[in-house]
């Protein structure tokens, strides 16, 4: 009989992501500012303000914000509105959902729901909902040392770094750390394998497969969202440990 095929730690992560994004001390809080939950004083005109300013120096999406921000773009009933804006936290959560999610149709997401949540402010009268920042995720620089690699990453939005917020890194069966970004939105940990594979042949390479995969589980405070993210950066498979020493 084959042996039955193992998933990869990698793989796992990523069929998990729409969970895995939302771990961490404010999972409940921020699954509810990714539905269109009400809050309390945000007022239109900062989802208005929110589109324009993701989509600047981007004229595809400067144009989407024109469009679909315009009042003649407005639908015709707050009822209206609620489902638009419901439509577009759906779609932005489709893609989230992804395998490997693309960063700019994520953001051409966010500022079609920011147009969303500006009609739907301004026509149901009292509703508020947090404003939603795209956060961008990158793995700047991967180093191997004597125990495992050397992880790098960076967490920002438009309105510069997201401080203070954990930063998870896996590879393969047990490769992972984590560590909160700095001031500068860094966060570097070292991927150690905390359970080696000895015996087969096979099983170094096997635990050490795939892409090295970072996630961010995304900030919440009253009245704003950064949003959770994804970032993938891909690894050459060594038959056996290299020889890093």
């Amino acid at each position: 009989m084959r042996p039955r095929p193992h998933r990869s730690f990698a793989a796992v992560a990523v069929a998990l992501l729409p969970l895995a994004c939302l771990s961490g001390p404010t999972d409940a809080a921020l699954a509810d500012r990714l539905v269109p939950a009400g809050t309390t004083g945000v007022p239109s005109d900062s989802h208005l303000r929110a589109a324009q300013r993701q989509a600047r120096g981007q004229p595809a999406l400067a144009a989407l914000v024109r469009h679909h921000c315009a009042q003649t773009a407005a639908p015709k009933t707050a009822a209206l509105a609620r489902q638009a804006l419901e439509q577009a936290e759906a779609a932005h959560r489709a893609e989230r959902a992804l395998p490997r999610p693309e960063p700019d149709r994520l953001l051409q997401h966010v500022v079609l729901r920011s147009c969303a949540a500006h009609h739907a402010t301004r026509l149901q009268p009292g509703a508020s909902f947090a404003v939603w920042w795209h956060t961008r995720l990158a793995i700047d620089s991967m180093r191997p040392t004597a125990t495992g690699f050397e992880a790098l990453a960076r967490a920002s939005t438009v309105n510069g770094a997201v401080a203070s917020s954990r930063v998870t890194l896996a590879r393969g069966l047990h490769h992972a750390c984590f560590m909160a970004t700095d001031a500068t939105g860094q966060a570097a940990c070292v991927l150690v394998d905390t359970h080696p594979h000895g015996g087969r042949p096979d099983a170094w390479a096997e635990a050490h497969e795939g892409p090295v995969i970072a996630t961010f589980a995304g900030s919440v405070s009253p009245d704003r969202v950064e949003l959770p993210a994804v970032a993938f950066r891909d690894m050459p498979v060594f038959a056996s440990p290299p020889a890093w020493r």
